[in-house]
């Protein structure tokens, strides 16, 4: 696309309107588009996050990520895949827990990845991808699960993973109440040595304390076809088999449960440049493991498949986009292992699309406009056999039609959007009588739907008052639809069968979240040295969240006991707290720093803290601190970083909480780069063998953290 600014003439003010039957697609965590006002080719250019769904790998790419998190007026976060692997040992939940404002909840022997944003989680309220697209997956297992979404990735086939906090516009903030995570997979400019047609790239690790073997290869090739278009495909394949590990402490003991479990995953890719504006990538993704969590052995199974075009012609009006996909997640119990449920198998399927289109454009050199709009759809159905227990089965349907305009003015940017949401459940009442419950006069046995709508917007006014500096201030508001999981709620029938039709509250009301959010960025380069450069990023956000969903038990007309039932809380939620995130790098030196400090009240569910319901206390404040050198003209990279996680509030079931102690864990870690085609690191995780359990864990975790873990790696790329 030109980099010239488009002119509001006649003509083309009638190409931008009909410009709104072109559909088009955003694939990234797209944050408020700010527009590029300032005529200093010298300053710091502050741009809207844009991170690829496929990633990038050259240190140049990941760099530019960073400037564009730090020049974003949102709460935004990213981790390239190299941070991954060589300070966090590929260990995903450590990542996440070290991004401001991100937690997990924490299973020692579930691999599946449970995303908690500012104290959320679960029934949709965090959007969580691969590569753009949802993942749905749940399964509620015993009192040592809270039945929230589960993802699976294999973090040997990742390049990054990004972070937004909040409101978001766009397809990523459909029916998101807390904001979205996406995970993003090996592309082949990370595989294939940049200047190169083909290559290949090998990842080999190898540690104690449970870490095992894990390695991954990966290739990839490039060609110009006879039409002049130019081809790519990129494999890689991942396996890796970890053992049971002995927890932290003196004594050291081993795990319970056995923590062992050995995933193999891999990804194919195709991408086609048909000329300079037409752009087409085809993607498939797979990752099996099996594992013992919850009292039974788990066989799972993830793939998701994807189809991108792009259309940017010569033209500032269209920056056309279009993404489509499908994943399906399937597990199994083995039934040779388990108690009352181990013939159940359940199935999650996910189609869907995104499209929308961009548009740039100035009057009379002095207001520039960045316009996105468009739309998306996706269809979950979650299927579960007769040993279903405390997962009701149902189908989910979500659209959006979203729009976006920011006007540059000046050394401010001004940026309204209208999010439409749109969402219909769907699914089966169980048999029930009428009058007990929430059975209607009609009676159970039925099918049944619910189905809403809402208006989602935000305002974000950023300013630019030095070339350094972005203070800026946003309101927003998100809507997330009640789940089949909560909606369809038949109880948890032992063994085969369907539950009561009497629980299921179709009555159900929307979360609905509105709140302010005042932030600054600093984005500074050559403040002391040349070539240094300071990115700080500060957050403050205040939300109030109206019919929160939560378990209680509630008394039930016609039935002698109360019941476990889920039921919108009354009054109001807040949800505050304050985020940091920074960095300083003189290249021979850096520190980076992240902090959260976090408040929340929402109800405690009765049976949260014992496998229904999210156990979604974050701890009060959480720090990562992260220093490292580098030496030998940058080839050796030797760091250390702590991570503190304070006192937390903890769920304990029946409607009680408890207080969970503080702590900190120590790690070292370095890397060598012997060539350009060679690299080693090595880390030590819990240096001083702290004994602890981890935040968000549950009673079952107790004392459960990993103790002292060394392991040694390699990477190579020919």
């Amino acid at each position: 696309m030109t980099n010239k600014n488009f002119r509001l003439t006649p003509l083309n003010a009638c190409l931008l309107l009909c410009s709104f039957s072109v559909p088009s697609w955003a694939a990234t965590i797209n944050t408020t588009q700010t527009a590029n006002n300032t005529q200093n080719n010298d300053a710091v250019q502050f741009n809207p996050l844009k991170v690829s769904t496929e990633g990038g790998g050259s240190e140049s790419e990941n760099n530019e990520t960073q400037n564009s998190i730090y020049s974003t007026p949102a709460a935004v976060s990213y981790v390239s895949g190299k941070d991954i692997q060589e300070k966090r040992n590929g260990d995903i939940n450590s990542v996440l827990r070290a991004i401001p404002g991100t937690f997990t909840r924490v299973s020692s022997s579930q691999p599946g990845i449970e995303v908690n944003i500012r104290g959320f989680e679960a029934d949709g309220r965090v959007n969580t991808m691969i590569d753009g697209v949802p993942q749905t997956f749940r399964n509620s297992a015993g009192h040592a699960s809270t039945g929230g979404e589960l993802i699976y990735v294999d973090p040997n086939l990742l390049s990054g993973v990004s972070v937004e906090r909040g409101s978001i516009n766009g397809a990523a903030g459909m029916g998101a109440l807390a904001g979205a995570v996406n995970f993003h997979t090996l592309d082949f400019d990370d595989v294939v040595l940049s200047g190169q047609n083909a290559g290949i790239r090998t990842l080999t690790k190898y540690g104690n304390n449970g870490s095992g073997f894990s390695g991954m290869l990966s290739g990839g090739a490039k060609t110009q076809l006879d039409s002049g278009a130019e081809a790519d495909v990129v494999g890689g394949f991942s396996y890796s088999n970890y053992h049971n590990y002995r927890r932290g402490g003196k004594d050291g003991e081993m795990n319970v449960p056995n923590a062992s479990n050995s995933p193999k995953s891999g990804l194919l890719k195709f991408h086609v440049k048909a000329d300079d504006a037409n752009d087409f990538k085809l993607g498939a993704r797979w990752y099996n493991n099996g594992f013992l969590t919850s009292g039974y052995y788990w066989e799972m199974k993830n793939s998701t498949y994807t189809f991108n075009y792009a259309f940017t012609p010569d033209n500032d009006l269209v920056d056309f986009k279009f993404n489509s996909y499908y994943n399906v997640s399937k597990m199994s119990y083995d039934p040779t292992i388990g108690g009352s449920y181990t013939k159940r198998e359940t199935e999650a399927t996910t189609i869907g699309f995104d499209l929308a289109n961009t548009s740039r454009f100035s009057f009379d050199n002095t207001y520039w406009f960045t316009w996105n709009y468009g739309g998306a759809y996706s269809h979950d159905h979650y299927a579960v056999n007769e040993y279903r227990g405390a997962n009701p089965p149902g189908k989910m349907d979500k659209a959006r039609a979203f729009t976006d305009l920011t006007v540059g003015l000046g050394m401010f940017d001004l940026t309204g959007a209208v999010n439409y949401d749109y969402w219909k459940l769907s699914g089966h009442r169980g048999p029930c009588e009428p009058g007990i419950g929430f059975c209607p006069p009609t009676g159970g046995d039925v099918d049944v739907s619910n189905r809403s709508q809402a208006v989602n917007p935000k305002v974000t006014l950023a300013a630019n008052p030095v070339d350094w500096l972005q203070p800026y201030v946003s309101y927003g508001q998100t809507s997330r639809p009640p789940s089949a999981r909560e909606a369809l709620w038949a109880l948890a029938p032992i063994g085969a069968g369907t539950g009561g039709g009497q629980y299921a509250n179709l009555d159900l009301k929307p979360e609905t979240s509105k709140g302010w959010e005042l932030g600054t960025n600093v984005l500074k380069n050559d403040l002391f040295f040349s070539n240094d450069v300071l990115r700080l990023k500060v957050n403050y956000y205040n939300y109030d969240i109206k019919d929160f969903i939560y378990n209680a038990s509630v008394a039930v007309p016609g039935e002698q006991y109360k019941k476990l039932l889920w039921v919108n809380s009354p009054g109001t939620t807040n949800s505050r707290g304050t985020e940091i995130q920074g960095t300083y790098d003189a290249r021979v030196a850096y520190i980076n720093l992240a902090y959260t400090h976090a408040k929340n009240d929402q109800p405690v569910g009765w049976g949260t803290g014992i496998g229904v319901g999210d156990i979604s206390f974050l701890p009060d404040d959480t720090a990562t601190i992260d220093i490292g050198v580098r030496l030998f003209d940058e080839d050796l990279t030797l760091g250390t970083a702590m991570d503190y996680v304070s006192g937390n509030t903890q769920a304990s079931g029946f409607g009680k909480t408890e207080r969970k102690e503080s702590y900190r864990l120590y790690s070292v870690y370095g890397s060598y780069k012997i060539n350009k085609h060679a690299s080693t690191f090595f880390n030590i995780e819990n240096l001083t063998n702290e004994s602890y359990s981890p935040a968000m864990s549950g009673d079952a975790e107790e004392k459960s953290g990993r103790g002292r873990t060394f392991v040694v790696g390699l990477t190579t790329q020919f």
